[in-house]
């Protein structure tokens, strides 16, 4: 089984048990892109986002970074999503 995230949910990321692959979606390497793009809900998005990535790190199971890149729309600092991974 394998599971995507959107990144926004730190609380329930920490309490997952494994699964066989946990995806979370980079929609963007800034929070300005990351705005444009996901329309997120929560005012603290970005920290949301930034948790996230650094709880994948500490589960201990197969995980992946799934980069949505669109030219001319969320692309304009690539070298930020380097930075996130």
């Amino acid at each position: 089984s394998f599971l995507v995230s959107n990144a926004q949910f730190p609380k329930q990321m920490e309490e997952l048990t494994p699964c066989t692959q946990l995806y979370v979606s980079i929609d963007a390497s800034n929070p300005i892109e990351l705005q444009a793009v996901d329309r997120p809900i929560f005012s603290d998005f970005w920290e949301r986002f930034l948790a996230c990535i650094d709880l994948l790190a500490q589960k201990g199971q197969r995980t992946v970074f799934r980069l949505t890149l669109v030219k001319d729309f969320n692309m304009s600092q690539i070298e930020g999503y380097a930075a996130l991974i």
